[in-house]
């Protein structure tokens, strides 16, 4: 998936309050297989009394088994750093990725990690470029690839650090909310039909992929009839 269709899930989710799954994104190719799967959530989520409070103990499940603890106390308004380790914190993303199914963005650095990764590649490695080529200008080319090599080094195995949730994923109230959104939709809840359902679609697709809104119909295919990169 391109940045056009990345772009575009991130907006139908906002806008819908849901969360489509890898494998339901794999099957979309058209604005019809997209509407389907909006339609379905804002249809369980209708029929349903609490979408809520299943994905909560899901996840309180899940995160008791990461810390070996059946009576752990999880509040929705707590914070993950708050409660579990960094290990524990990676090892309950995996669950959470894998078993529950959501499409979660990667853990962060911590963020003196971040800092201070930040600080070597931009601030410490180009003075010592600097200060090589005005040693002697022939070592300019292997000061550069240095750098970059330093800087990909870097990058890569610091990696496993990485333990701190994304912003909007922090608490467990956020990822239950996230979770709930993987069966059924939090927001817009008043569209009862595929065909208003298409109607609320229509202006974010022609917004994203820089369209028309009459070319937005069910059989256009993404890729090939709307030009999505």
């Amino acid at each position: 998936m391109g940045m056009d269709g990345v772009e575009l899930l991130m907006a139908v989710e906002e806008h819908f309050g849901i969360s489509i799954r890898d494998d339901e994104v794999a099957e979309i190719r058209t604005v019809g297989e997209l509407v389907a799967i909006v339609d379905g959530r804002l249809k369980a989520a209708q029929t349903s009394v609490c979408s809520l409070l299943p994905a909560f103990l899901r996840l309180r499940t899940a995160a008791r088994a990461v810390v070996n603890n059946n009576q752990l106390h999880i509040r929705p308004s707590m914070r993950l750093v708050d409660v579990l380790t960094s290990s524990q914190r990676r090892r309950l993303w995996t669950v959470i990725r894998d078993d529950l199914s959501l499409r979660a963005s990667a853990l962060r650095l911590p963020s003196w990690l971040r800092r201070l990764v930040a600080t070597v590649i931009l601030v410490v490695m180009p003075v010592g470029v600097v200060y090589l080529a005005r040693i002697d200008p022939a070592f300019l080319v292997l000061a550069v690839l240095g750098w970059a090599f330093v800087s990909l080094s870097l990058v890569i195995g610091t990696a496993r650090f990485a333990s701190v949730p994304p912003n909007k994923l922090s608490t467990f109230g956020a990822i239950a909310i996230s979770i709930a959104g993987t069966e059924v939709a939090t927001k817009n809840l008043h569209l009862r039909t595929s065909e208003a359902v298409l109607d609320e679609l229509r202006p974010i697709v022609a917004r994203v992929l820089d369209i028309a809104p009459s070319k937005v119909v069910p059989a256009a295919r993404f890729i090939e009839d709307l030009g999505m990169a």
